[in-house]
């Protein structure tokens, strides 16, 4: 199953998860294919779908969008190149400058290392809820090893760990310990992140992180009670989430400055 054929799936994901969260009404509403998170596909797909490159990419020769007649060369080169992603020559050295980075960092390279299987689908149904779920894992590694490539603006640890609390990367490693386990009846053994922080070299910058048993038994609780809301709304309001309310939390929340008072 290709990426496009996941997302397809009227399936829950943290992804969706997240999107819930952030207004009910826009859980089956994509996100928009802003510029970061268009090239944090590029990444992932340099990164652990190499081969995919060929087919899908097409790649602008140096100097092809510059100096005269530039805009008549590029219009023939998008037309003989629609329906692929289109990389200008300056991404591709930045994309390529960061594949070699993860490669010459010694943690990041052992976990793409050895056996295991990269982008693959895992559909279960939540025994609680009775909720459909789905999850596409970076990489699933032969040892039991979960491993999940992200670009972040910085890999500093307080910056990072941040980063894990915001976009729900705790949710996101509890919920795919826990679906793979259902689907494999094998239970993945932890959850690694690679983080690159840059886009040209030499200020290209990896960093491995963990998650710890409590950081993934945090992460369980969330996912949870996300999935518990979830259902109480297809429950009152239907399975459309067009008739849900906007958001999940209070009409009013006090702001409580007292937290900050040293």
């Amino acid at each position: 199953m290709n990426n496009a054929e996941y997302h397809a799936s009227p399936a829950v994901s943290n992804s969706k998860l997240s999107r819930f969260l952030e207004s009910p009404r826009l859980m089956n509403t994509p996100r928009k294919k802003t510029p970061s998170l268009r090239w944090g596909s590029l990444v992932h797909t340099i990164i652990l779908e190499p081969q995919l490159i060929a087919d899908t990419w097409a790649v602008m020769p140096e100097g092809l969008d510059k100096g005269k007649g530039a805009k008549a060369r590029e219009e023939e080169f998008l037309l003989a190149n629609e329906g692929k992603e289109i990389v200008s020559h300056e991404e591709f050295v930045q994309l390529s400058s960061i594949a070699t980075a993860v490669q010459e960092d010694e943690e990041a390279n052992a976990l793409l290392s050895g056996e295991g299987v990269n982008e693959s689908s895992y559909f279960w149904t939540d025994p609680i809820t009775g909720i459909e779920m789905r999850c596409r894992p970076d990489r699933y590694r032969d040892d039991g090893l979960l491993v999940d490539v992200k670009t972040t603006p910085s890999i500093e640890h307080y910056a990072f760990r941040r980063s894990v609390w915001d976009f729900g990367y705790d949710r996101q490693s509890a919920l795919y310990i826990d679906g793979i386990e259902a689907v494999t009846m094998r239970k993945p053994r932890g959850f690694a992140f690679i983080a690159i922080e840059g886009k040209e070299a030499p200020e290209i910058f990896v960093q491995v992180f963990v998650m710890t048993d409590a950081d993934i038994e945090l992460g369980r609780r969330r996912y949870r009670k996300a999935l518990d809301l979830l259902k109480s709304y297809r429950d009152q309001f239907g399975t459309d989430p067009k008739a849900w309310p906007k958001k999940t939390g209070p009409g009013v929340i006090e702001i409580d400055l007292s937290k900050f008072n040293a």
